[in-house]
C-alpha cells in the first residue's frame, strides 16, 4: 500500500468531526494552558491547542471562564490524558491561584487503583523530569513554599495528591457519588469516562463546585460500548448541539472516523486523526488494523480496533428507561402493521440466538400491493425442534430460498441442519457486506413504508430490544448486546433480503390465506 507518510501542510490542524467552534469575540486563556504543557515537556499538538483555546474562552468584562464543562472524545494514543488533561489540571493548581486564590482539583479514572497508578507512575515522574520548572520538595517534614512551582507528592492511602505551593491540591478520587464530597472543588477531570456505568462521579463532584468561580469539569474518553451509560448521552447531546448550532455552556469535541468511511483509505485517517503525523504514524494504524484482521476472531478484533483507534461506537448502551434509541421509530413500526395476504414467491429466514438458547423461523413475500410482508412462523427454546419444523414449512410454502446470517456463529453451527431441512430449496448464506446490506434494507424498508409486518409481539419485542454494531461501511444487528431474543428480527431480515434480491416472476399466484392466521 502506498501512502503519504507525513501530514499534508493544509491539514496541520485537524478540526473535530463535531466540535464547538472558537468564538473570536471572547479572549482565551488557552495560551496559559499551552505554556504549562510546554514546561512539562509536552508542547501541544494543534488539536490540543484548539481545545485549550475554546475551553479557555472567558468573558472580557468579568474575566470569568465561559464554559463550565468540557466534553472530549478522541482516539487512543492521542495525548488525551498526559498531553492535555494533566497540563490542564496543573494549570488550575499553578497559574489560576495567582488570579483566584487557592485551587483544589480532582482526577479520577475507571477506578482508584488506576488513578493512583497514573499519579505515581506518570504524573509525579513527569514533574520530576522538569526540575527546572517544577521543584519537588522531598523532605518528608517540609512543605512547598508560596511559589506554586514547588510541589510535593502525598501517597497516604485515601488522600493521594500533588500539593502545589500553599494549599493547591491535585487529588485523586474514587469513582463514586461521594467523590470530592469533603470540601469545595474548583476543577475535576474524569478520565476514561467510557467505563462509568452511571453518573455517580459527576453527581458527587458538581455540587462541590457550585460556589467556586471559574469551576470547570473535564470529561474525556475514547468511545465505549453497551455499558457506557454515563458517557454515551454526552456524545449524543454534544453532536446534536453542534449540528443545531445551539448555545451551551458545555464545549464539545468529537475526534473520530465517520462510521461509513473506508478505514483502508489513508486519506480518511489524515483527514480525521488529529495525532497522525505527530505522535502516531500511518504504519502504526495499519499494522494494528492488519493484526486485528488476522485475529482468530477477526470480527471481534476489528470491532476493538474501530472502538479504540477510530473512536467509533461499535455498540451503544442502554439508555434512561431501559430502551435503546430505536432503529425503526415506534410510530413508524406501528403504522407499518398492516397484515395482507402474500402473493407470489416467498422466502424463509432462520436464525438462532446467542448460545443456542432459542431459534426462529420467519417468512417474507410480497403482498397484493407489491409491498414486502414479513411474519414470524416459530420461536421456540433451543434448536432440537428446528429441523423438523423448518422442513415442514419448506414443504408447505415451497419457498424460493431459505436464508440465514452466515456470520452468526450460532447459525454456522446448524448449517448442516438447515441444508437437510431445505431439501432441494436453495440456501442463501448472507454474510459480510451482504448481511450488512440486509440489515440496512430492513431498516430502510420500514422507515420508507415499503415493508409491512403482522404485529407479532415476538418481532416487536426483538426490534425494541435491538442495537446495531458497525461493520465496515454498514452495520449489523448485535446479538451480544440485545435486550431481548433477536432471532425473530434476524430471521425476518434474512427472509426479506432473499425476497428483495430475487428475480420477480410475472403474474404472481396468490398463496393460501392461512398465512394470515
Amino acid at each position: 500500500m502506498t501512502a503519504t507518510l507525513t501530514r499534508p501542510p493544509d491539514q496541520a490542524l485537524v478540526l473535530p468531526r463535531y466540535g464547538t467552534p472558537r468564538n473570536p469575540s471572547r479572549p482565551t486563556r488557552g495560551h496559559e494552558i499551552a505554556e504549562v504543557a510546554r514546561r512539562l515537556g509536552q508542547p501541544f499538538m494543534p488539536w490540543q491547542q484548539h481545545v485549550a483555546d475554546v475551553a479557555g474562552e472567558y468573558d472580557p468584562d468579568t474575566g470569568d471562564l465561559y464554559y463550565t464543562e468540557i466534553d472530549l472524545t478522541i482516539m487512543r494514543q492521542c495525548g488525551k490524558t498526559m498531553g492535555f488533561m494533566f497540563p490542564w489540571l496543573v494549570w488550575r493548581c499553578t497559574v489560576v491561584p495567582h488570579r483566584l486564590g487557592r485551587q483544589r482539583a480532582l482526577f479520577t479514572m475507571q477506578d482508584r487503583n488506576k488513578a493512583r497508578e497514573k499519579l505515581e507512575r506518570d504524573m509525579a515522574p513527569l514533574l520530576r523530569e522538569r526540575g527546572d520548572d517544577f521543584v519537588e520538595i522531598t523532605n518528608p517534614k517540609a512543605r512547598p513554599g508560596r511559589a506554586t512551582r514547588q510541589w510535593k507528592l502525598g501517597l497516604n492511602n485515601g488522600s493521594e495528591h500533588l500539593l502545589f505551593g500553599r494549599g493547591n491540591y491535585l487529588s485523586i478520587e474514587t469513582p463514586s457519588d461521594k467523590a470530592g464530597h469533603s470540601g469545595t472543588n474548583d476543577a475535576a477531570g474524569i478520565d476514561e469516562a467510557r467505563f462509568h456505568q452511571d453518573d455517580a462521579v459527576e453527581a458527587g463532584v458538581v455540587p462541590t463546585m457550585s460556589t467556586r468561580r471559574d469551576a470547570q469539569l473535564l470529561v474525556a474518553s475514547t468511545a465505549g460500548g453497551h455499558k457506557s451509560v454515563y458517557f454515551y448521552p454526552k456524545i449524543v447531546a454534544g453532536r446534536r448541539a453542534v449540528e443545531q448550532g445551539a448555545e451551551s455552556r458545555t464545549c464539545f469535541f468529537d475526534y473520530s472516523i465517520p462510521d461509513d468511511a473506508d478505514i483502508d483509505d489513508p486519506a480518511v485517517w489524515w483527514e480525521h486523526h488529529p495525532a497522525l503525523g505527530h505522535t502516531i504514524t500511518l504504519e502504526f494504524i495499519f499494522d494494528k488494523l492488519d493484526k486485528a484482521r488476522r485475529n482468530p476472531d477477526p470480527d471481534k478484533a476489528e470491532d476493538t480496533f474501530r472502538n479504540e483507534y477510530a473512536n467509533q461506537w461499535v455498540t451503544i448502551p442502554i439508555l434512561g428507561d431501559g430502551l435503546r434509541p430505536l432503529i425503526i421509530p415506534a410510530d413508524v413500526w406501528e403504522r407499518q402493521h398492516e397484515p395482507r395476504p402474500f402473493a407470489g414467491p416467498v422466502a424463509v429466514g432462520v436464525d438462532v440466538d446467542r448460545d443456542g438458547v432459542s431459534a426462529s423461523i420467519a417468512v417474507s413475500g410480497r403482498d397484493t400491493d407489491g409491498k414486502l410482508q414479513t411474519k414470524v412462523l416459530d420461536l421456540q427454546a433451543g434448536t432440537f425442534w428446528l429441523e423438523t419444523e423448518l422442513a415442514a414449512h419448506v414443504a408447505s410454502l415451497a419457498p424460493l430460498a431459505v436464508a440465514y446470517d452466515a456470520g452468526n456463529p450460532a447459525n454456522a453451527a446448524i448449517a448442516g441442519l438447515i441444508a437437510r431441512a431445505a431439501v432441494a430449496t436453495p440456501v442463501v448464506r448472507l454474510q459480510g457486506s451482504e448481511w450488512a446490506g440486509a440489515c440496512e434494507a430492513f431498516r430502510q424498508g420500514f422507515n420508507e413504508h415499503g415493508y409491512r409486518h403482522h404485529g407479532q409481539e415476538w418481532l416487536t419485542a426483538a426490534l425494541f430490544g435491538a442495537a446495531k454494531k458497525q461493520r465496515g461501511a454498514g452495520w449489523l444487528w448485535d446479538h451480544q448486546t440485545a435486550l431481548s431474543a433477536l432471532s425473530p428480527l434476524c430471521a425476518a431480515t434474512a427472509a426479506c433480503r432473499a425476497v428483495d434480491t430475487a428475480k420477480r416472476d410475472e403474474g404472481p399466484e396468490q398463496l393460501d390465506g392461512s398465512l394470515m392466521a
